[in-house]
């Protein structure tokens, strides 16, 4: 006689599942509203104890926007839970295009971004939470909120033109460099700039970041699907890679997200290429795939797009190799095909024309030009480091280097490439794509953690590539070996089994992360790692089986809103930038521009005197020590004629200004690798054609030869604003 467990459902899942469909859509609209309205009133207690933010915003319209993201969110759980996870899949992916569109546009009339501008109020002695709905400003992301945004704002007083100068004074080229918006034809590779140009600079900052981030989202979601045919592992998948600790840490810099999005949108229509025969279909598909292409190569960031372009070439050969017969290309699509490529290069070709100067000054620059990498400059220990840094947007991060450099991704590495090399010699069928991200992954951690001789690098252009950077590419292709594997028949995936395979990973993950950061990861932080590991592990092993109990279905959607929720705060979620474009200071000196207009500098110590310019920038005031993008190479010529301190100026770097009333023996001090600071004279300021002086001291009593300093304007924040004045 056979004891064969028959499964049950619990009462509650009976009740649900027996309900009236109109019960269950007031349940579901009622109940996610609830937990929305609950989740609202709790999060500035969770912010004052997790984020040790001491004030929240409780303005109107941020209480109102916080309330509705938090439902978007919670809609899609509480969906789960009332209609199952087959129903609201289907949903899902039927209007997810649609979706989309309704998130930017939410971003974008309620003039909602992700950047840290916040910073800002605190440079100044403000508040450092207007305006945050959900998060906190990191003070960490200096490229970003004082970098890539100041720069994009400028642009609306430059009217967008492809040079301006208003960082520096000096002619400097915003398209190559730092990705601002440039009204340009080469702009149609920048998709994401296009909200700068029609809805200005806040709104466009909105449109900026709203839309990489459902771009991406669908981009990985389409690839995902294409090599698993399964919308839940494509889900999942989407999720780890998009709100991934490096993702969300580098979201705003180095076009990490362009690449993402271009490298897996271009495979996915590539693959729709070759199976959509009609001529005009596949028009749209190549010249998209050649507007990804010139995204890719636009993003100018060697020590990415190296490790991604191989890892292209191996998907878009596995997808060629499986849709050999099907292509058909006949004699107008072969002539397409040349058009668009014709196209791209013409393109490409200006900006080549536009930029050559400045790309060869970025190439010869100490920083970053001239750095060669042979790898093993990445911990073995610190490729486990994804759960733990989950963890980063809730608990500062301590230890040897900041969050940034040490975040990683969830790829449950390395159990993609146990379970490829099981396959491999269990089943009959042999998957060439397991194979080569099998190969692909190995020969990227021998880079990360062993290195290779200079030689190898060099044939192979990782000698641009340094192991932190190298393990983007890693991780991406963990997590899609991993998705392949596990949409292929696993003999081993048995219940218990497999659930006995998360536990002992948990445990590893564990140990790994007190030995690699015991500073950090303490008894409690362990602990909730631990919970992380085991809640994701076990969430994938139930989207995969298609468990459709209340519990299964609980622990999954739980583990992607763990995932979501984690990478989500890792930026705030905040409304509007009056931070950057509506201070008090920069108001007066726009005002003191526009009576007299004159190029400024901003004088004070490192990391004080070299960040202010950048709100001048931003407001549309020249400041000669904003940002270097490309060094001022024949500014500083005036005070070192023989190229004496070249070595220190020559790169990409912020610029303190330090006044003194002698001429310095050493003018230029180097600071750290991207800052330093120069030291000059009242007359060497007139030499550099300065009009204006922005300081936080007096400096009404120094004076060198017939030059020296009057006030002009109001004390604001603790800032003077001075005119040099010529005493003869």
């Amino acid at each position: 006689m056979r004891n064969d467990k028959v499964y049950r459902p619990s009462e509650l899942e009976c009740f649900i599942r027996f309900s009236s469909p109109r019960f269950k859509r007031t349940l579901f609209m009622f109940s996610s509203a609830f937990l929305a309205l609950l989740a609202s009133f709790a999060f500035p207690v969770c912010a004052r104890r997790l984020l040790s933010i001491a004030s929240i915003d409780a303005s109107v319209s941020v209480v109102i926007v916080r309330f509705l993201i938090l439902w978007v969110l919670l809609l899609p759980i509480v969906s789960i839970l009332v209609f199952g996870f087959s129903r609201t899949g289907s949903w899902l992916h039927k209007n997810r295009f649609i979706i989309a569109v309704c998130i930017v546009l939410f971003a974008v009339i309620f003039d909602v971004n992700g950047s840290s501008l916040g910073q800002w109020d605190a440079l100044l002695g403000h508040p450092s939470n207007a305006g945050i709905a959900l998060g906190k400003s990191q003070a960490l992301r200096t490229d970003e909120y004082m970098g890539l945004t100041p720069l994009a704002f400028s642009q609306k007083y430059n009217n967008y033109r492809y040079f301006s100068t208003i960082p520096s004074g000096q002619s400097t080229d915003l398209f190559i460099i730092k990705d601002a918006p440039v009204l340009a034809l080469a702009e149609i590779f920048r998709p994401f700039q296009w909200g700068y140009l029609f809805l200005g600079s806040s709104r466009g900052l909105a449109f900026y970041w709203s839309a990489r981030m459902v771009a991406l989202f669908l981009c990985m979601y389409e690839l995902i699907r294409l090599m698993t045919a399964s919308r839940r592992l494509a889900a999942a998948g989407a999720t780890l890679v998009t709100y991934s600790p490096i993702v969300q840490w580098w979201y705003a810099v180095n076009s990490i997200v362009e690449l993402l999005i271009a490298a897996s949108l271009a495979i996915v229509l590539f693959n729709h290429y070759c199976h959509d025969h009609n001529s005009w279909h596949r028009l749209s598909c190549a010249a998209v795939i050649c507007q990804c292409g010139g995204m890719f190569i636009l993003a100018l960031y060697p020590a990415l797009q190296v490790p991604l372009a191989y890892l292209i070439m191996i998907l878009l050969a596995w997808s060629l190799a499986e849709n050999w017969k099907n292509i058909h290309m006949t004699l107008r699509d072969w002539l397409w095909v040349v058009v668009c490529v014709a196209v791209t290069i013409l393109l490409l070709g200006t900006v080549l024309y536009y930029s050559r100067p400045t790309i060869v000054a970025a190439l010869n620059t100490v920083y970053p030009g001239h750095r060669v990498s042979t790898g093993d400059d990445m911990p073995f220990l610190n490729l486990f480091n994804g759960f733990t840094s989950m963890l980063y947007s809730l608990k500062d991060y301590v230890g040897p280097v900041n969050a940034s450099e040490t975040a990683q991704m969830v790829d449950f590495f390395p159990l993609g490439l146990l379970l490829a090399l099981y396959q491999l010699f269990k089943l009959k069928k042999k998957d060439v794509l397991s194979i080569l991200l099998f190969i692909y992954s190995c020969a990227m951690c021998l880079f990360m953690t062993v290195g290779v001789p200079e030689w190898l690098a060099s044939v192979t252009l990782f000698s641009r590539v340094t192991g932190s950077r190298c393990y983007l590419g890693f991780a991406i292709a963990n997590v899609l070996l991993l998705c392949r594997c596990l949409s292929r028949p696993i003999t081993i995936m048995e219940k218990r089994f497999s659930l006995a395979i998360v536990l002992i990973y948990a445990l590893l993950i564990v140990v790994i992360s007190r030995r690699y950061n015991p500073a950090y990861a303490g008894k409690l932080t362990l602990s909730i790692v631990a919970v992380l590991v085991v809640l994701i592990g076990f969430g994938l092993l139930f989207i995969i089986k298609k468990y459709d109990t209340v519990v299964s279905i609980c622990i999954a959607s739980l583990a992607m809103f763990a995932v979501i929720v984690c990478g989500g705060l890792v930026n705030p979620t905040r409304i509007g930038a009056e931070q950057l474009d509506n201070q008090s200071l920069s108001n007066q000196a726009r005002t003191i521009q526009n009576k007299h207009a004159g190029l400024w500098i901003v004088e004070g110590p490192s990391r004080i005197g070299d960040n202010i310019p950048q709100l001048l920038v931003a407001n549309g005031v020249p400041a000669f020590n904003s940002i270097q993008v490309t060094p001022h190479l024949s500014a500083w010529r005036k005070i070192d004629p023989t190229g004496k301190y070249a070595n220190v100026y020559n790169r990409y770097a912020y610029v303190a200004i330090e006044i003194c009333e002698r001429e310095s023996a050493k003018p230029f001090r180097l600071v750290t690798p991207d800052r330093i600071q120069v030291s000059l004279t009242p007359e060497q300021l007139h030499k550099f054609g300065i009009t204006y002086v922005m300081s936080q001291s007096n400096l009404t009593a120094v004076q060198h030869g017939r030059f020296g300093f009057e006030q002009v304007g109001l004390k604001i924040d603790g800032w003077y604003t001075y005119r040099i004045m010529n005493n003869s």
